[in-house]
């Protein structure tokens, strides 16, 4: 059974720093302005590597809210799973579950559910740990080309970087994210 909601409890570390793109781009003196400037560059391209493969790439936990079915299986669309922190129903502590590794990764409740509860929430830190060194090449290669090309008026055109796919298919998840 899909989640109903969710909830970002902690957020994720930049997946880059930059610092890491500045290098990546040969920016030998990085003062404040830049920094801001390959900060928001950097989001960018992560935002858009995580759309691309449907999931996250830096870790970051999570509460998912399912409705309580007696037996069903809590489905997890935010693979890789590192860990299920808790389990809750109405307030109180579902000690005992199983991580399955099914696809997409499930949740099964061995713990009795309180009569009464209509919710359980499924806390788990989720992402790349570490992240996969093509994954981040990803990001960096993106954030040099969201860098070099940030005005709105270009003299060329951009090319597509059949190297980002490569790079990232292998990774790519589909379903819901």
């Amino acid at each position: 059974m899909k989640y109903l909601s969710k909830q970002l409890i902690t957020a994720p570390n930049p997946a880059v720093t930059p610092e890491e793109a500045a290098a990546q781009l040969n920016i030998i003196h990085l003062d404040a302005a830049e920094r801001t400037v390959l900060a928001a560059k950097v989001a960018a391209a992560t935002d858009a590597v995580e759309k691309y493969l449907h999931r996250p790439a830096s870790p970051q936990s999570w509460a998912f809210i399912f409705p309580v079915v007696q037996g069903a299986l809590l489905e997890m669309y935010y693979d890789p799973i590192i860990e299920v922190e808790s389990i809750s129903a109405s307030g109180a502590d579902l000690p005992e579950f199983e991580l399955l590794p099914l696809n997409p990764p499930a949740v099964k409740v061995i713990s009795t559910v309180p009569p009464g509860a209509e919710y359980l929430t499924v806390t788990a830190r989720v992402g790349f740990d570490p992240l996969p060194p093509s994954v981040r090449e990803a990001i960096l290669q993106l954030t040099a080309d969201l860098y070099e090309h940030r005005e709105t008026q270009l003299e060329t055109s951009i090319a597509v970087n059949s190297s980002f796919a490569f790079m990232l298919d292998r990774y790519k998840q589909m379903g819901a994210y």
